[in-house]
């Protein structure tokens, strides 16, 4: 069952930011609990924006999204990312 999108959709950058180019977005404040099931994602997503040269772009992504080839020189996003222990989630 597809609730979201269709399966050969799921690397759409505009489906799974975590997959296309986070760089040169405004600034991010970034909140996950030590508890969060999806806490290695977010940890990830905060890094990609960081460090967007340290994280190549997914082919497929690339292919679905052409406008990601466009860009020529990865420019950092500035992420204040605080992940608390402890901290319950509703």
């Amino acid at each position: 069952m597809q609730f979201y999108t269709s399966n050969s959709l799921l690397l759409h950058p505009l489906v799974s930011p975590a997959l296309g180019y986070l760089g040169g977005l405004p600034p991010l404040f970034v909140i996950a609990s030590d508890k969060e099931v999806l806490r290695d994602e977010i940890i990830y997503l905060a890094h990609k924006a960081a460090y967007p040269d340290r994280f190549p772009i997914h082919e497929d992504a690339k292919i679905l999204y052409p406008h990601i080839n466009d860009i020529k020189e990865p420019r950092p996003t500035f992420v204040h990312l605080q992940v608390y222990d402890g901290m319950w989630i509703c």
